[in-house]
Order: structure tokens, then C-alpha cells, then sequence
């Protein structure tokens, strides 16, 4: 998967498939936007989670933020930005 070579060019499509209506779709590009080290992908997460319905998506997006974690300067300038509340995901 090219975002876990960390590869830059890989951040603007998956940004843009995060507004597919398929929440697989979403899931996946949330999962492989968390191995890249971008404040605008974890603020792309942020804001997705903060609107976002089903429980795959955000449970995908709650990893991908615990992911994210490991780079304090994302979390830090994210939080001042964005007020998250994470929900527990319903069982199927």
C-alpha cells in the first residue's frame, strides 16, 4: 500500500475518497491517511468522525487517530482545533 511507504502523493486521493458513499471505502482510506504523517489527514479524520454514522467508519477512524497519537504535534495542534466525542459502535 503506497500510504504505508509514507508516500506524500498518496494524501490528495485519499482525501477525496473519504466522501464516497461506500463506508468501506471510507474505512480503508481512513485506515491507510492514519500511516501518513499529516496534520491535514488527521484533521480530515477529525472531521469526518464528527459527522459520521456508521460504526465501521468510525471505529476505523478511532484507530486511525490512536495511530496518529504516536505523533504528539498532530494531536496536540488538533485538539485546540476540533472537539471530538467518541461514541461506542453499535454490534451488528
Amino acid at each position: 500500500m503506497i500510504a504505508q511507504l509514507k508516500d506524500a502523493r498518496a494524501l490528495e486521493p485519499l482525501l477525496y475518497v473519504l466522501t464516497d458513499p461506500d463506508p468501506r471505502v471510507r474505512a480503508n482510506a481512513i485506515d491507510a491517511l492514519s500511516h501518513l504523517d499529516s496534520s491535514e489527514a488527521f484533521d480530515r479524520i477529525v472531521s469526518l468522525l464528527e459527522g459520521e454514522k456508521d460504526a465501521l467508519v468510525r471505529s476505523s477512524g478511532f484507530e486511525g487517530l490512536v495511530r496518529s497519537a504516536s505523533q504528539p504535534s498532530l494531536v496536540r495542534d488538533t485538539t485546540r482545533q476540533h472537539r471530538v466525542t467518541m461514541r461506542p459502535a453499535r454490534r451488528l
